[in-house]
């Protein structure tokens, strides 16, 4: 630890193709010039690492924890006299937990703990839901700002040699089907009938470009039937079921409508399409790092929103920091920062899917340039000073309120 800086603390943990761990580190380096960065998995906490960290956070230096998800967000310290506390709230070390989904999955994780926690939403869809569930929050709760991943000088990018690459795919497979059995068989008759008629009513709505609030869509359901959920499990349920619904619904669309192309689909779970005769290739995904190659060699990627439509996802980051073209469906944010690439891109049609991608292999120039110019936009819209202040002040805020500052008393 360095002598004259202030210390965060970062907290990742195990995931698919250390997913996680990739993320965190993206994440941290963007502090590295104003901070010491201490970093801990949790998955290796024994005793050493254990002890490690807490030296590290009653050092009273430490400016504020990040975490990916809320890990690490329950650790414990021993007080004298035999109890324990939550060890952020015990030090009032603001916890921010950058969250990568709805709060409809894993409820825990979105909750006070710890009470100085702040909690970092990708999307305003996401962050409504948690206002929905927990009316009650005192917790900071806020858009995290965007990030960039494999940031690459455009100087050091053989654009050329894109012309000769391939469109990827990069998504995991999951087949509608074996959901909508569980509707059949694994619920009640009632429940089940509510899912399909919810799923039903979504999807002629959520194909088309925009923001869809699914929470919303549940919630109105009912009151049209005259029924108040008012029970956040079951609220919950009914998001978190009709989120995979979708995201099982276009991503099995999207795989389909590219198999007649020579494009690559990485991900596991693909094995319920019918590849006969496909020109597409599917094969397993790969780690974060193999996958950085791919993105500054090839044509470019298939992104698809997690049915969401006010930001993108970190594979679109992950384009913008290699210039690369990232064949899209067409939302509201990508409209904002790069109308052409949003016009190349497709809506949830079988029909239109296959057309864009036909339009982007039968012009790899201009999507070469798409790309360089997409790249350039995120840049402008998105600075790491912006973000690293961004952060700084959520942080403040978690710790005010936590700790009431002197000369403060309750009225």
């Amino acid at each position: 630890m360095g002598q004259d800086k202030d210390i965060i603390v970062a907290m990742s943990g195990t995931g698919d193709n250390d997913a996680i761990n990739f993320i965190m580190h993206n994440i941290t380096k963007y502090f590295a010039d104003k901070f010491d960065v201490e970093y801990f998995d949790i998955g290796n906490f024994g005793n050493k690492e254990g002890a490690r960290f807490f030296n590290v956070m009653s050092s009273g230096k430490v400016k504020f924890g990040m975490t990916w998800c809320g890990i690490g967000q329950d650790l414990k310290v021993a007080l004298k006299n035999g109890d324990e506390t939550n060890i952020w709230e015990h030090f009032n070390v603001p916890l921010l937990k950058f969250q990568g989904d709805t709060p409809a999955y894993f409820l825990e994780r979105h909750m006070d703990i710890p009470s100085n926690a702040v909690l970092l939403y990708g999307w305003e869809e996401h962050l409504a839901v948690h206002d929905l569930i927990f009316p009650n929050s005192q917790c900071v709760a806020a858009i995290s700002p965007a990030l960039i991943f494999y940031d690459t000088l455009e100087s050091n990018i053989d654009f050329r040699s894109r012309k000769n690459g391939k469109l990827y795919f990069l998504k995991n497979g999951k087949y509608p089907h074996l959901l909508t059995r569980y509707w059949e068989e694994g619920v009640p008759h009632e429940l089940g009938k509510h899912l399909k008629n919810l799923a039903s009513e979504l999807l002629s709505i959520a194909l088309e470009p925009g923001r869809v609030q699914i929470n919303d869509v549940v919630v109105n359901y009912f009151l049209d039937q005259k029924i108040k959920i008012n029970n956040i499990n079951l609220i919950c349920f009914f998001v978190a079921q009709m989120d995979d619904f979708l995201r099982r619904i276009k991503g099995t669309m999207v795989a389909q409508a590219l198999l007649p192309f020579p494009v690559m689909i990485l991900g596991e779970g693909w094995g319920y399409l019918d590849t006969a005769g496909a020109k597409a290739i599917v094969a397993p995904s790969q780690h974060p790092s193999l996958t950085e190659d791919l993105y500054r060699s090839q044509l470019g990627i298939i992104d698809m929103s997690p049915n969401v439509d006010t930001a993108g996802h970190d594979r679109m980051a992950r384009a913008a920091g290699t210039y690369s073209f990232a064949l899209a469906n067409q939302t509201t944010w990508l409209n904002k920062l790069s109308p052409a690439l949003n016009d190349a891109g497709y809506r949830f049609d079988f029909e239109n899917i296959q057309y864009a991608v036909n339009e982007a292999l039968r012009k790899p120039d201009d999507c070469i340039e798409l790309g360089r110019l997409y790249g350039r936009s995120f840049r402008e819209q998105n600075l790491p000073d912006a973000f690293v202040d961004r952060i700084c002040e959520l942080a403040e805020l978690a710790k005010v309120r936590h700790a009431m500052p002197p000369g403060c008393h309750p009225l």
